[in-house]
């Protein structure tokens, strides 16, 4: 669906067709944290259950070298802790999707991480969250050492194991490509990733969103405010 299909769809659907009732500017943000919202809540099914969600499966990435991401090597090793660095601050864009570079290849940024597998002496153990309620050290919640534990950061993965891990593969939702529509500028459009399945499920959250707030009159006066700065601008 393109851009202009998307936001065309969205205006006919709150029954206003002309772009002054919800122009470009503020539909751009809305969509997109409605998108993200909608985005959340197929992960959380998808952890839920553990089942495959086709609607996402475009955004999931597992850096085991088989689609182009490398796994993760260790970048330091302190106190019996194996530290990696995390896809979670971007770098640069690529097909404006956000990108972070670890060790000299890109990987697409993380949107919440799904599963972290550790090399292991050879073979793949499969990671547990390690709740910041506890520690290694605590002897009233003392840890399994046959368990490998991670903790993460927006920069880090911190893996607690018996020995040394020399590298780590992720499965993690990756951050979409936003969308984005300038009436003014037809090259300068971005469209959603998904299909036109997704993207009606997402207007159609758009559509109840804006109407639930259609009601609050301070909605209304902010919504009032920016159309006129629109015009004026």
């Amino acid at each position: 669906m393109t851009t202009q299909e998307t936001y065309r769809l969205f205006l006919e659907s709150i029954r206003k067709g002309r772009t002054r009732s919800f122009p470009p500017d503020l539909f751009n943000p809305f969509i997109n944290k409605v998108a993200r919202e909608w985005l959340k809540g197929k992960v959380n099914e998808f952890q839920q259950n553990g089942k495959r969600i086709d609607d996402i499966d475009l955004l999931y990435v597992k850096t085991d070298g088989v689609d182009g991401y490398p796994a993760i090597e260790i970048t330091s090793y302190i106190n019996n802790v194996s530290v990696f660095d995390f896809p979670g601050i971007q770098s640069q864009l690529i097909n404006k999707i956000p990108h972070a570079e670890i060790g000299g290849s890109l990987y697409p940024l993380s949107f919440r991480l799904i599963k972290v597998i550790a090399n292991l002496n050879g073979k793949p153990v499969e990671c547990q969250y390690l709740d910041s309620h506890k520690t290694l050290e605590n002897k009233y919640q003392k840890l399994s050492e046959n368990i490998v534990y991670y903790e993460l950061s927006k920069k880090k993965i911190r893996i607690y194991a018996t020995d040394r891990v020399p590298s780590i593969v992720l499965n993690y939702v990756r951050q979409p490509r936003p969308y984005f529509f300038d009436i003014s500028n037809v090259n300068d459009h971005i469209a959603f990733e998904y299909g036109d399945e997704q993207v009606d499920e997402i207007i159609d959250n758009a559509v109840r969103v804006f109407l639930e707030r259609n009601t609050d009159q301070r909605y209304q006066t902010f919504l009032n405010e920016e159309k006129i700065k629109s015009v004026n601008n």
